[in-house]
């Protein structure tokens, strides 16, 4: 038998459900040993594929099937593991999936034949109420939808950087620097780099501006004079919490999500495809 690979599902998302089951199918027919997480091989009616407790330190390889909110998801489980993650666009958007579903099967195969690129992404920690959150793209502070604008005392390695009067505050990776932050006007980052980018949610000031930081720093974040519960910490967009002016401490994390990429793309190219960046029409 093969190596041993889990797919990575939402059970969300019937479309994906079904295209990620004929891989696994085919995958299967290449002498691959297959594993879903038990929740998903549930509504496959696959029980014997369902991953089993221990079996993590058997896993080889995560091929997530679907759109980046998946791929998000999965790299929270992957990446503490050291575990790759090879990315099929099952979804829409896709900016994270390197592969399609058509080179999906071929993309494994070449991945256990040492043909792919695996590039090391940094990614976040956030500790607040005595709660440890990791992020591959971001850790959000903002303020619930009748709040009231939010004054975020900003220190890096406990010297004030600012106290920015604004709607919240994003703490990007560069992987993140296309998502969240690139709405609110940070920089496009190439993701293998290793840096902070500081990026505040409709400042109420001209002078604030998104700021890149080395990754070795700490920063603190403090919601000054709350009104109210309503502020809230969000991680990934896939968790979060309620805070109010406790301290949020945001620093680089131990281990990184290692990405399965192909030689045969770039990221520029998926900025100017997908991001249309540049575009005229028109002109290629």
């Amino acid at each position: 038998m093969k190596e041993k690979i889990l797919i990575w599902l939402s059970k969300d998302k019937k479309p994906a459900m079904g295209k990620g089951l004929r891989l696994a199918h085919n995958l299967i027919d290449k002498g691959y040993q297959v594993r879903f997480l038990p929740e998903v091989a549930e509504l496959l009616a696959l029980p014997s594929l369902a991953l089993k407790k221990g079996e993590e330190e058997e896993l080889k390889l995560v091929l997530v099937g679907g759109g980046d909110g998946t791929i998000l998801s999965a790299s929270h489980f992957a990446a503490p593991r050291g575990l790759p993650l090879l990315g099929v666009n099952l979804g829409r958007f896709g900016f994270l999936a390197e592969f399609s579903y058509w080179e999906a099967s071929q993309a494994v195969d070449d991945f256990f034949q040492g043909k792919n690129i695996i590039e090391n992404r940094m990614m976040l920690v956030a500790q607040a109420k005595d709660r440890t959150f990791y992020a591959l793209n971001d850790v959000v502070i903002s303020k619930g939808g009748l709040s009231r604008i939010l004054h975020l005392e900003t220190r890096v390695k406990g010297e004030l950087l600012a106290v920015y009067p604004a709607d919240g505050i994003i703490l990007s990776t560069p992987t993140g620097s296309t998502a969240y932050s690139l709405s609110a006007g940070g920089p496009i980052i190439q993701p293998c780099l290793e840096l902070i980018i500081l990026t505040p949610i409709c400042p109420h000031t001209l002078s604030a501006r998104p700021l890149v930081l080395k990754p070795e720093e700490e920063i603190t974040i403090r919601v000054r004079h709350p009104n109210s519960n309503s502020h809230f910490l969000t991680v990934d967009g896939q968790e979060g919490i309620p805070i109010g002016d406790e301290l949020v401490l945001v620093t680089k994390a131990p281990f990184y999500a290692k990405f399965v990429l192909s030689s045969a793309h770039s990221f520029y190219k998926k900025v100017r495809s997908r991001l249309r960046w540049g575009a005229r029409k028109g002109v290629e």
